[in-house]
């Protein structure tokens, strides 16, 4: 049978979203912006995941190919190079200080995926420009696994008569209030009491001496408007 929504959760959804954006994309793109800032180019989605998984060496020997010296053997040229490499180095340890966090054993999602899980490498994008995002298709994703279904036949039916009660306790409450409101009638003593509480003076329970389960009874209850004037 087709599965019948009963919950979508919307409020848990967003709260899901909002934690891996916060917690994982905000963090993946300041990795990003550390790996932009070595000039190699604009940041991949390779490149990040060589950071968290691999140390960045694969990042460290593109940067040290584009950022190699000419080897002459002039005081000048030494000097330069041990200048630029400080700086190199400095470029560098931002990259592998923004990645630390990924293998922190504190820090995990609502699922209970650790940042370095691989499984998360398959959420976000890279965009041409080098902005990190959440695929929608992953937010998508997050709502429906907080949605709630029936999926049985006995469930279905279960929900369709809670649905019924529901509606009706409701349409029974809203006339009895629009009697009570009324400036030309009012509710009988009866219906009074069982307005004060709703929905439980509209009925009683006993109890099968037998089966111990419940017995619901209607209360007797005049349900007539009375006359203002009377």
């Amino acid at each position: 049978m087709k599965k019948i929504l009963i919950e979508e959760n919307a409020e848990l959804a967003n709260k899901h979203i909002q934690q891996v954006e916060s917690e994982y994309i905000k963090r993946v793109g300041i990795l990003a912006s550390a790996i932009a800032g070595l000039g190699i180019g604009v940041p991949t989605k390779e490149q990040i995941i060589d950071a968290i998984t691999n140390n960045s060496n694969n990042i460290q020997s593109v940067y040290d190919q584009s950022n190699s010296l000419e080897k002459e053997d002039t005081k000048a040229a030494r000097m330069l190079e041990i200048a630029f490499g400080g700086e190199a180095n400095k470029r560098m340890e931002n990259v592998r200080k923004a990645a630390e966090v990924f293998n922190s054993n504190y820090l995990g999602l609502f699922n209970g995926l650790r940042l370095n899980s691989p499984t998360l490498f398959d959420w976000f994008e890279v965009s041409e420009d080098g902005k990190v995002s959440l695929l929608e298709s992953v937010k998508d994703s997050i709502r429906e696994s907080v949605k709630v279904y029936t999926a049985t036949t006995g469930g279905a039916n279960m929900y369709a008569l809670q649905q019924s009660l529901v509606n009706d306790m409701q349409k029974m409450y809203d006339m009895m209030m629009a009697i009570h409101e009324s400036n030309n009638s009012q509710l009988s003593y009866s219906a009074q009491n069982a307005l004060s509480s709703f929905p439980r003076g509209l009925f009683e329970t006993s109890k099968d001496p037998n089966t111990d389960r419940l017995i619901f009874k209607a209360r007797s209850i005049n349900f007539d408007p009375e006359s203002m004037d009377d």
